[in-house]
């Protein structure tokens, strides 16, 4: 149990690393998933910027495992409000459907 633990955390870091990265430098698709909900440049880098410290909070959960709190916080917000925008701000329901 503790090995899937283990898997799921660095999982879940690597993750929010990517995507939260992919957000602060400007990815097209990532500017583009914004500006259909119809938010601002400057709130995807702040999104952005909040993965990456909720990521860094896992990795230093390590070592100090009062951190996970804090990252698990951040990470409830950014769901919360990711589901928000999918379900609120979506400009046509066939924008929410992945495309393979």
């Amino acid at each position: 149990m503790k090995i899937i633990k283990l898997i799921l955390h660095v999982l879940l870091i690597a993750v929010f690393l990517f995507f939260g990265a992919m957000k602060v430098i400007g990815a097209a698709d990532m500017v583009t998933a914004f500006e259909s909900f119809g938010y601002a440049d400057w709130f995807m880098r702040l999104t952005g910027t909040i993965e990456i410290i909720a990521a860094l909070c896992l990795i230093l959960a390590f070592w100090r495992n009062q951190l996970i709190y804090g990252g698990g916080l951040l990470i409830l917000g950014l769901t919360v409000g990711a589901v928000y925008s999918h379900v609120f701000r979506q400009v046509s329901v066939s924008e929410a459907i992945p495309r393979l």
